[in-house]
């Protein structure tokens, strides 16, 4: 659970994916340091999942993280990162210990901090590819549904219908 989330209501950066201090909205609403919109959170508390403290999450955090791994770049992928100035740099995503570093073409490390814009070039096939069964599908789809009815105006409830709806696509239903 963020510092916020224990306080109750925090401004929320999806693109650097944290807490942003609030002398550091704009008043367009966007994060000073990288430009993209923030939004405002009401802490609402995970169920069942707990930070590294042992406290719950904020369901919206969490939602951006899920958001992040199952939509974002994963390991071997080939990304473009752009920066508010306009440079760009591209290479292959790796996670390390230390959070995510492009591998870039001249064989050098380049950590991804305060990047605006990540695009993903090429998806790597490695490690992407989970066997289900079409039930085992469409019960998780199923999952996934009822947990967007129980959370319907929340980033949690928006990511689960997005994600039942591409496996019910997946599956052909």
């Amino acid at each position: 659970m963020t510092a916020g989330a224990a306080r109750g209501n925090f401004w929320w950066c999806s693109n650097c994916r944290e807490e942003v201090d609030p002398a550091r909205v704009t008043f367009q609403e966007r994060h000073d340091s990288c430009g993209h919109a923030v939004r405002w959170i009401d802490a609402k508390p995970t169920a069942t999942i707990r930070g590294t403290d042992g406290q719950p999450l904020d369901r919206s955090e969490y939602a951006d993280r899920l958001e992040a791994q199952a939509y974002g770049p994963a390991d071997g992928d080939r990304v473009r990162l752009t920066y508010g100035d306009g440079s760009t740099v591209q290479g292959t995503w790796t996670t390390t210990g230390d959070g995510p570093v492009l591998h870039l073409d001249d064989e050098t490390l380049h950590h991804v901090n305060g990047a605006s814009q990540r695009t993903i070039l090429a998806r790597s096939d490695v490690g992407r590819r989970v066997a289900l069964s079409d039930g085992e599908g469409q019960a998780i789809a199923s999952l996934l549904d009822e947990l967007a009815g129980v959370y319907p105006d929340e980033p949690l409830g928006e990511l689960a219908r997005r994600l039942a709806v591409m496996m019910y696509d997946r599956m052909g239903i």
